[in-house]
């Protein structure tokens, strides 16, 4: 009963402190009301590939480092539990500037659309997408962001929105 009243103490404590959330999670655990860490998802190293996708008519490529015994890679469903795709990795290579073993798993030749996983033994990959749009996202965010940092011309408001502006120094004239 004792236990439970210092808990709701200090619960009231924590939504006082709101401001300060490692803090409070860091005494929480030192208190013991937490038993144990949890974290969101575990980095893989095994397995490099272009997280944001590919188109399913371009090259597919993937850098496996690790375990040099495994010669083959799979393409999955984001479950693991459906096998789309076998493949053969490269030969090793070894780099002059690491002491990293890599192979590559060459996937060209798979177009169909869906997002999946890279699978060599027991490492997989982050999951991926193939659709004929795959980083649209990333190249409409990099041409706003050229367009915003123009300087020599206006923003207009039809496609910058809330952040148009006049043009800042007009280049009409050269300083030597």
């Amino acid at each position: 009963m004792k236990q439970r009243n210092i808990q709701k103490w200090f619960l009231r404590i924590i939504f006082r402190l709101t401001r300060y959330p490692i803090a409070v999670i860091f005494i929480w655990v030192q208190l013991g009301f937490v038993k144990t860490c949890v974290f969101s998802q575990k980095a893989v190293t095994g397995i490099q590939l272009n997280q944001l996708g590919f188109y399913p008519n371009g090259p597919k490529l993937a850098v496996v480092t690790g375990d040099a015994s495994l010669f083959e890679f799979y393409i999955t469903s984001e479950n693991l539990r459906d096998t789309f795709f076998t493949g053969k990795l490269s030969e090793e290579k070894i780099s002059a500037y690491s002491s990293t073993k890599t192979r590559i798993a060459d996937f060209t030749s798979f177009t169909t659309e869906g997002i999946y996983v890279v699978v060599n033994g027991t490492t997989h990959s982050y999951p991926f997408i193939i659709k004929p749009d795959a980083i649209k996202k990333a190249a409409v965010g990099a041409i706003k962001g050229y367009y915003f940092q123009r300087a020599s011309m206006p923003l207009e408001e039809k496609y910058a929105g809330k952040w148009h502006r006049n043009a800042g120094h007009p280049d009409t004239s050269v300083y030597i």
